[in-house]
C-alpha cells in the first residue's frame, strides 16, 4: 500500500527513482513513439536507471508497455481492459437487482480489475503479475457471456 500513488507514503529513494524513471522513459519515448523499441534499454537515459544488482528495473507497467511497443501497443492494452471493463459494467446495468448472485460477481471482477489496473502503474510486469491481469480480463469476458447467455432483462 505504501507504493501506491497518492495513497502511500514509500521511501523517498524509491519515489525518486520512479520520478527520474518516467523522466527518462518519456524522453526515450519520444524518440519512437508509434510503435516504440525493444532495444530502449540500451539509450543512455535508461542507462542511468541502472541499479547497484545491475539491473534497470522498470516499475511502471503502463511505461514498459509504451516504450516497447510505442502508442500502439499502450492502446490495444488500454483498449482491451477498457472494453471489458465497460462491458461488464453494461452487463451488471442488465440484471437490475443489486442483490442478484450474478450482479454482485460483477461487482467483484469490476473493483478487482480497476484495483489490478491500478497496481500496475507502480510495479514491474513480471513473475505472476501478467498472468493475473490476462486471467482476470479472462473472466471479465466469462462474465459477459455467462449473463448474456441467461438473457437477463431488467
Amino acid at each position: 500500500i505504501d507504493l501506491l500513488p497518492f495513497i502511500g507514503n514509500a521511501d523517498p529513494g524509491s519515489v525518486e527513482y520512479r520520478e527520474q524513471l518516467l523522466e527518462n522513459g518519456l524522453i526515450v519515448f519520444k524518440r519512437s513513439p508509434i510503435l516504440g523499441s525493444t532495444t530502449y534499454k540500451n539509450t543512455p537515459e535508461m542507462e542511468r536507471m541502472r541499479q547497484g544488482q545491475g539491473i534497470i528495473d522498470i516499475v511502471n507497467s503502463y511505461l514498459d508497455i509504451l516504450l516497447t511497443y510505442g502508442l500502439v501497443g499502450l492502446g490495444s492494452f488500454l483498449g482491451i481492459f477498457g472494453s471489458i471493463l465497460w462491458g461488464v459494467y453494461k452487463t451488471m446495468r442488465r440484471i437490475g437487482s443489486r442483490k442478484n448472485e450474478y450482479y454482485q460477481l460483477g461487482r467483484a471482477i469490476l473493483a478487482v480489475l480497476i484495483s489490478i489496473l491500478f497496481t500496475i502503474y507502480t510495479v514491474s510486469s513480471i513473475s505472476l503479475i501478467p498472468t493475473l491481469y490476462w486471467i482476470l480480463a479472462g473472466m471479465g469476458v466469462a462474465y459477459i457471456q455467462m449473463v448474456k447467455q441467461n438473457d437477463w432483462n431488467a
